[in-house]
């Protein structure tokens, strides 16, 4: 008869407990991203699309008539190629959601290269730490 307890991990709880905390990890992702999320109106680009798309003419508005903002970005004129519009709250949080992830990923190999740890939940960790800065 064999008293000894089994010490070994039973692997389908081992990887359950690794989904369930990967689909954690991206909720918090998710409310992380919406909470960070201004949308389209604050005071650095008040109605810059509506006015480049002369939605709004401002025909007497010296500060949007006389900017050099449209003239040293392209950002305006690849929206008005793609027809995106901004004003979209759904369409500028896509557009945030895939910019952070793009920047969240680059800045993981950036760490990964410099820092040279191979524990990758660490360097997750790092990367969110320094993403909500």
């Amino acid at each position: 008869m064999n008293n000894q307890k089994s010490t070994q991990v039973d692997l389908q709880d081992f990887t359950l407990y690794k989904k369930l905390i990967l689909i954690f990890g991206f909720f918090l992702y998710l409310l992380w991203v919406f909470k960070s999320y201004t949308g389209n109106i604050h005071s650095n680009n008040v109605d810059l699309q509506k006015f480049f798309n002369k939605d709004f003419p401002y025909t007497f508005d010296f500060v949007l008539n006389n900017t050099y903002y449209f003239s040293v970005t392209i950002l305006y004129d690849v929206l008005n190629f793609f027809s995106i519009n901004l004003d979209n709250d759904y369409v500028g949080f896509f557009i945030h959601l895939l910019t952070t992830s793009v920047k969240g990923f680059f800045l993981f190999l950036i760490i990964k290269k410099i820092v040279k740890v191979k524990d990758s939940t660490f360097l997750i960790i790092i990367v969110f730490s320094l993403m909500t800065i």
